[in-house]
């Protein structure tokens, strides 16, 4: 019989967006429902014509959280609601309040966040026979990351 590490479940991984709870109990698409990745790479590199490389740090350590929610939710109506908030204060030229994001899973020890997360898009509308699923972004620059192995970027 194998050895069993741990056991992972959707429901007992924590995000917190400026104070509220998304998750699996408020309507998260059980299948996809967040993914956090680096805007681009760490690292550029040059090749110059004599096949010498130059690696320079890029100094971008932005990521973006997707989330993926059922459309008739408790979790699209939070998010769009934050969403709505800073495109009204975008198109009124005042400063946008940003939104403090913070994911734990406990069952890798990942855990992410940010205390200046900005909503870079609206979600599409989509019509289907069951019910819609909506993709929201929100950028997170320089995130406070701390992976399963507990290696701290």
């Amino acid at each position: 019989m194998g050895q069993v590490f741990g056991e992972y479940t959707l429901s007992a991984v924590r995000c917190i967006v400026r104070g509220y709870s998304i998750g699996a109990d408020t309507g998260a698409d059980d299948s996809d429902f967040l993914g956090v990745v680096p805007v681009s790479d760490d690292v550029e590199v040059v090749t110059g014509a004599a096949g010498y490389h130059v690696y320079t740090d890029n100094g971008d350590d932005s990521h973006i959280a997707t989330f993926r929610v059922l459309r008739a939710s408790p979790a699209f109506r939070i998010l769009s609601d934050l969403l709505q908030e800073q495109f009204r204060q975008r198109r009124a030229g005042t400063p946008i309040s940003p939104i403090n994001f913070r994911v734990d899973d406990p069952a890798s020890g990942d855990r992410i966040s940010s205390q200046h997360g900005v909503f870079l898009n609206r979600p599409e509308m989509n019509f289907n026979k069951s019910v819609g699923r909506a993709e929201f972004r929100i950028h997170l620059p320089k995130p406070k990351i701390t992976y399963g192995a507990n290696i701290r970027i």
